[in-house]
């Protein structure tokens, strides 16, 4: 992983872990608004961990928006802190794994996971 993806990329999962984290509750347009930002970069980058990330972050405030209060952020949560920590590690095979962990988990909980990708592929 390129070194500057790698910084966007934890600076994205530090500001989500934030937001999750906010005592005002779950707020879908900051999640919306750091959406933006990261498929920007995924069309700036055009790598796969920029472009995952962005999908992440796109289908995670979806979600949170469709099933606000009617779901557990704390598996969603710990996956996250999981994958920064894991990717500040630099163990970026472990990392990819848990990326692939929180999409299992988001389809899990909203059937459109597929439709978020087309639309974040097609914004980029």
């Amino acid at each position: 992983m390129d070194e500057v993806v790698k910084k966007d990329v934890l600076n994205v999962l530090s500001d989500v872990v934030k937001i999750l984290n906010a005592d005002e509750g779950k707020d879908v347009t900051e999640l919306m608004e750091l959406s933006n930002h990261t498929i920007h970069n995924a069309s700036v980058f055009q790598d796969e961990d920029s472009v995952s990330i962005a999908i992440l972050i796109y289908s995670l405030s979806k979600v949170i928006e469709r099933k606000e209060g009617k779901m557990n952020y704390k598996v969603i949560l710990k996956l996250i802190v999981d994958a920064k920590n894991t990717l500040e590690q630099n163990r970026i095979d472990a990392y990819r794994k848990l990326i692939r962990k929180l999409f299992d988990f988001i389809s899990s909980l909203d059937s459109k996971l597929k439709l978020y990708i087309g639309e974040v592929i097609n914004q980029a």
